[in-house]
């Protein structure tokens, strides 16, 4: 009987450390000493900031890339533009339930396809050079195929009173901010960051003398029609280098005037 207790408990012991392996709970580690496990994320879209941030980091800090090594090496990008087909906020809404992580997948979503879309036109210097880049060239997002247009489009409609969106939806040319990576947790202050940016560069904003025009990137003429001077006027009083906000405190019949796009592509020469 006292050989058969032993034999059990030998058996119980034995079994206890497999499911112990079995379960991972065992690590193999001296005792005393703690591993951390790397677990991949259950979400396939904390996994896309890896990919696309690989991607920016190549920018130089004119927010310049190289199309030629790109084109070349292709994994990261085509990595990221698969997780944003496998789901969108369309098609996962549960995964998107913030604004902020329904803007933030949009507005990566948008510039990632306009990075796309020159690369496989590449070599090419120019966005007029690329025919449909904005309206008939698109891309799987969510199950869903998009254009840039139908991006611009949804982003109107579900958000419109949001103006700061025109700062991060960039084409990779001279005519738009350079892109970054956006994330849901900090948009609002990256957006803010981006107009702070955009505006306060020489010669972005320019007032002729008195109360005559002011002249403003032509990127923001894409804000909604409906109060657009209002809307540029507020967002230059807030983020227009110091001696034009200081000029806009006259009482004046301010005029706004769009600057001609320069739609040649930020690309290392």
């Amino acid at each position: 009987m006292k050989h058969l207790n032993i034999t059990r408990l030998a058996l119980t012991a034995a079994s206890f450390f497999l499911l112990l392996i079995m379960g991972g709970i065992y690590t193999g580690a001296p005792a005393g000493q703690v591993v951390n496990r790397v677990k991949p994320p259950k979400n396939p879209v904390q996994r896309q900031v890896t990919e696309w941030t690989q991607v920016l980091s190549q920018q130089d800090t004119q927010g310049h890339l190289d199309l030629f090594d790109l084109k070349t090496h292709p994994q990261p990008l085509n990595t990221y533009l698969d997780q944003l087909a496998q789901q969108s906020p369309v098609s996962h809404p549960n995964r998107f339930k913030t604004t902020e992580k329904q803007l933030a997948y949009w507005l990566n979503a948008y510039n990632t396809l306009a990075l796309k879309l020159i690369i496989d036109a590449a070599p090419v210097n120019d966005l007029k050079d690329i025919p449909g880049f904005f309206s008939i060239r698109r891309y799987i997002l969510g199950g869903i195929k998009m254009s840039l247009s139908d991006i611009q489009t949804l982003l109107a409609r579900q958000y419109p009173s949001k103006p700061y969106l025109v700062f991060a939806l960039s084409d990779f040319s001279h005519r738009t901010p350079a892109p970054v990576q956006l994330k849901a947790s900090d948009l609002q202050k990256q957006l803010k960051q981006l107009a702070d940016k955009t505006l306060q560069q020489p010669g972005a904003v320019t007032l002729e003398d008195g109360c005559g025009p002011i002249h403003v990137p032509h990127f923001l003429s894409e804000l909604t029609e409906t109060n657009r001077t209002e809307t540029i006027l507020s967002l230059l009083n807030i983020h227009a280098p110091p001696r034009i906000r200081g000029d806009l405190y006259r009482e004046c019949n301010w005029q706004i005037l769009f600057d001609k796009p320069d739609t040649r592509i930020r690309q290392s020469l």
